[in-house]
């Protein structure tokens, strides 16, 4: 038996083909199938192709020397997806900023990417 996390390790960081999963696990098929298609899947592959662009960021800014595989990719995301929701600076929460970055009259030509770095992660 697969379970849902496991399958999004195993198709999005792992590159396993969908048919090759629904092979091992044919009593699964149509979970397989709907977890495929969810939202959950699709926010997943989106953290992944952001966290793989920054990640080549670093690398090209010699930050710090990695390789970027499946593996190291998955237990990344896990960590950043694990992490609290702050400004680094400030330390105000996340949706205080959006509120904030949303008033009207605030001006800010660098939001909505300002703060969006993760190269801190690795000095």
């Amino acid at each position: 038996m697969i379970t849902e996390e496991e399958f999004y390790r195993r198709k999005i960081f792992l590159k396993e083909k969908k048919g090759d999963l629904q092979n091992e696990y044919q009593n699964q098929v149509g979970d397989i199938n709907r977890w495929y298609k969810s939202e959950r899947y699709n926010y997943i592959q989106e953290r992944k192709s952001f966290l793989v662009n920054k990640l080549k960021q670093a690398q090209e800014l010699e930050v710090d020397s990695f390789n970027i595989t499946g593996a190291f990719l998955y237990q990344f995301f896990n960590w950043e997806e694990n992490q609290e929701r702050k400004c680094f600076y400030c330390e105000l929460e996340e949706s205080s900023l959006e509120e904030l970055h949303h008033q009207p009259g605030h001006i800010n030509k660098r939001y909505p990417n300002r703060g969006s770095s993760y190269i801190t992660w690795f000095s």
